[in-house]
């Protein structure tokens, strides 16, 4: 009952083992029995996809509709559970495949609820460096969370990670949608931030896709922003920002 009950707080209808289990803070193992209970009588779906060992459990629209209806766990706590799943699983993308939908959804209430630190912390997990949303791409969903959670970083005084996220959304608006402008826009805030950080490296780094993205508009200042970007580099000894 209670892990019929635990799907009421989750976003989704389908969840793994793991994440159910950090809800409504069982054992992992004696979780997947009541999950296994559940499909034997009908409640759920015990699924997994090709190639993949990750196994998750789905319960049927119905039967979904009811645990939300009569939820009895706090919101909190499967945000806190799908915190501390990505925390472990921040590199394992096979894995968040499968609670993708889960960890967005404890995000946007984050962010609905004005739960500022935790959103922009899933956030930067989801997005920064070796991340999901590098490896997978954004869709319009996950898009929409970057843009907010630039100026929800800034207003939270993060601003190392509102400079890399300024970067990232510049970064999914010039790859993958070809929209320089909104692109730009990205950059030139991520380049105002290195600078409060005084961050030289990031900085000429910045400076030079400013160039790139204004050579792509056939802009004839590009080569001024490259130029500043060398001329920083060479003076600060900065050989990874001077190298290719």
């Amino acid at each position: 009952y209670e892990a019929f009950m635990g799907f009421g707080v989750l976003f989704t209808t389908s969840c793994t083992p793991e994440l159910l289990a950090l809800c409504t803070r069982r054992n992992e193992e004696e979780t997947e029995e009541a999950l296994m209970t559940l499909q034997k009588r009908g409640l759920a779906d015990r699924l997994s996809e090709a190639g993949s060992d990750v196994i998750i459990y789905r319960l049927h629209d119905l039967a979904y509709s009811f645990a939300k209806a009569n939820n009895h766990f706090r919101l909190s706590t499967a945000q806190r559970a799908c915190q501390v799943f990505l925390e472990k699983h921040q590199h394992d993308f096979n894995v968040l495949d499968a609670e993708i939908t889960n960890l967005l959804g404890a995000t946007e209430a984050a962010r609905d609820g004005k739960n500022d630190e935790l959103f922009v912390e899933m956030m930067r997990m989801l997005v920064v460096g070796n991340s999901y949303y590098t490896a997978r791409g954004h869709g319009p969903r996950s898009l929409e969370l970057l843009k907010v959670s630039v100026d929800v970083s800034k207003n939270l005084e993060k601003l190392e990670t509102a400079h890399y996220l300024a970067t990232k959304l510049g970064d999914v608006y010039r790859e993958f949608y070809s929209e320089t402008t909104k692109a730009l826009q990205a950059y030139e805030t991520a380049l105002e931030l290195a600078r409060e950080l005084h961050d030289h490296h990031r900085e000429a780094s910045l400076l030079s896709l400013i160039g790139i993205t204004r050579f792509s508009q056939g802009e004839a200042d590009a080569g001024d922003y490259l130029d500043q970007a060398y001329g920083l580099a060479k003076s600060q000894g900065d050989d990874l920002a001077l190298g290719p």
